[in-house]
Formats: structure tokens, C-alpha cells, sequence
């Protein structure tokens, strides 16, 4: 069972605290709910090419920032990312979900980050302590580390050892199964 994060549908005083935290305590500039309108040409998930293509078609530039992520009552999340800023000001989120049929994502702007070719970890903040929270949270670091070894962090397709793929499917089916776990006993909503 996968269990999908949902954008949250306001700017909380929680998100707020969190986005500052994020960004390392500065005042966000804005925290926006930004629509979806996927590149279908794009690579799933793949935020930063859709963007770049966006840019070359169309002009505008990109904005660099964290897409808010929260299960509510168990988990807030940011994931770095990459909007559009279309030479108009209109700011649209171009990357392709997968057909996952989302209207808009909740996105604050990081000015002081850019995209130099490898990922960033995304940022997890617990809203229950339970110690099955403590396995996710780890569990996620370690796919994190796993996924972006050596070379790994810059390469589109990666290729791994047989033991260390297994290590990487065994830490995959923990982290789900301890967020399904935590979301179906403290989940709010």
C-alpha cells in the first residue's frame, strides 16, 4: 500500500513554523498553493528538466524552493523542487506527477538554493513521537544514501549490486510499512 502525501490545504501556523525551519529560519518570502499543469513530454518527477524545457519553449525562468508536504497529524515533509515563472509572473508547476491527478502543490521559494545536478534530501519533521517514526525517519535517510552514492547523485539510471539493491527494497517496504502503521494510528483526517 502506498501512501501518498497531500498538499496542505492551508498555510497553518505548523507549516509556517516548518517553511521557516526549512529555510533555515528565515521569513519566507510567500508560501503559495501553485497549480499543477504537467509537462506530459517530461520524465515523472523529474522537476528541474521539465523546468529547464519549460524555460528553453517559453521563457521565463525557474524558482527554486520546497514543495510542503504533510500526512496529516503523523508527518510534514519538503521536497526540493522547481516551479516555473512564466515572463508573465505566473507561476505554474510544470513537472510530470505520473497521473497523479493533484491540482496544486503548496511551494515556498528558496532564493538562497539552486539545482547544481544532485538531489537534497527532503527535509521530514515528525508531528508524533512513537518509536516507529524514529525507523521511518531513519529508514528514509538511508534510501537517501543508498540512491545517491558516488556517482549515483548525478545520474538519471542507476545501477547497483544485487546486495545492496536488496538492502534498498528492504528499506523501501519498512519506511511504507511504518507510514502506513503511524498514519492509520495517529493520522488525523
Amino acid at each position: 500500500m502506498v501512501i501518498v502525501p497531500r498538499t496542505p490545504p492551508t498555510v497553518t501556523p505548523e507549516i509556517r513554523t516548518f517553511a521557516m525551519a526549512v529555510l533555515s529560519g528565515r521569513e519566507p518570502a510567500g508560501i503559495a498553493h501553485v497549480a499543477c499543469h504537467a509537462r506530459q513530454d517530461s520524465v515523472v518527477s523529474e522537476c528541474f528538466a521539465a523546468v529547464d524545457d519549460q524555460v528553453r519553449e517559453l521563457g521565463g525562468t525557474a524558482v527554486h524552493g520546497w514543495a510542503l508536504w504533510e500526512h496529516p497529524g503523523v508527518l510534514l515533509e519538503a521536497e526540493f523542487h522547481a516551479v516555473w515563472c512564466s515572463p508573465l509572473g505566473g507561476v505554474v508547476d510544470v513537472v510530470n506527477r505520473g497521473g497523479d491527478p493533484r491540482p496544486h502543490i503548496l511551494f515556498v521559494p528558496d532564493p538562497t538554493r539552486g539545482y547544481a545536478g544532485a538531489p537534497l534530501d527532503t527535509v521530514r519533521v515528525p508531528l508524533v513521537t512513537d518509536p516507529r517514526m524514529d525507523e521511518l525517519l531513519r529508514a528514509s535517510e538511508a534510501i537517501f544514501e543508498i540512491m545517491n552514492r558516488g556517482d549515483r547523485a548525478t545520474q538519471k539510471h542507476i545501477t547497483m549490486p544485487r546486495l545492496e539493491h536488496e538492502r534498498l527494497l528492504a528499506l523501501q517496504a519498512l519506511k511504507g510499512n511504518r507510514l502506513a502503521e503511524l498514519v492509520r494510528d495517529h493520522g488525523a483526517g
